[in-house]
């Protein structure tokens, strides 16, 4: 081979160099964080994605340097791999709803420590406890009455049946419901 020959195929060489840097150049370059913003994904997903060989980076990051992904390769192949996967794994959704159920039994707990809401057995015990003390008082009112001279002892006797009939009234209801139907009704 001549010189000639040898320098002509050198600057051949040299321009196929020179053309396949300005096709990579032209091919749009982006780093892991846009490439998870582009994707929708955290950063260690990303990381996992690569582990996982579904996405190659161009250049791989060395000494402190970041990889560098070619996004006209990576996107595709990604989106591919979306496609392929199913839309949700039952062990995914799973562990979401065991998730959900955990932080709201701790919100539950946390509410009740600060005296947000009280177990049932305490709020049925307060409630019975407040029913028995007006209830006694309830049935004392006919003889008070008798004793500071608002009523005679002859109507006695109707006064505490007619309180009677009310507690009886009371007793019975079992809803909000109940107790709105017996204010409407007369004794």
């Amino acid at each position: 081979m001549t010189a000639r020959k040898k320098k002509a195929t050198k600057k051949k060489a040299t321009k196929k160099k020179k053309a396949t840097r300005r096709s990579r150049a032209s091919i749009f370059m982006i780093n892991r964080r846009v490439l998870a913003r582009l994707v929708g994904c955290s950063l260690r997903r990303v990381t996992e994605l690569e582990a996982e060989g579904i996405i190659v980076p161009a250049r791989r990051g060395k000494g402190g340097r970041a990889s560098i992904y070619a996004a006209e390769v990576v996107i595709p192949a990604y989106i591919d791999h979306m496609a392929a996967t199913p839309a949700s794994a039952p062990e995914r959704d799973a562990r979401r709803r065991r998730d959900i159920a955990q932080a709201e039994l701790l919100e539950l707990k946390l509410a009740v420590q600060r005296k947000e809401f009280y177990p049932a057995a305490e709020i049925i015990l307060a409630g019975q406890t407040q029913v028995k003390s007006w209830t006694a008082k309830i049935r004392a009112l006919p003889r008070q009455m008798v004793q500071t001279g608002i009523i005679s002892r002859d109507v006695e006797q109707k006064a505490s049946d007619l309180l009677r009939a009310l507690l009886t009234e009371i007793s019975n209801w079992k809803s909000i419901d109940d107790a709105k139907k017996s204010a409407r009704r007369k004794l």
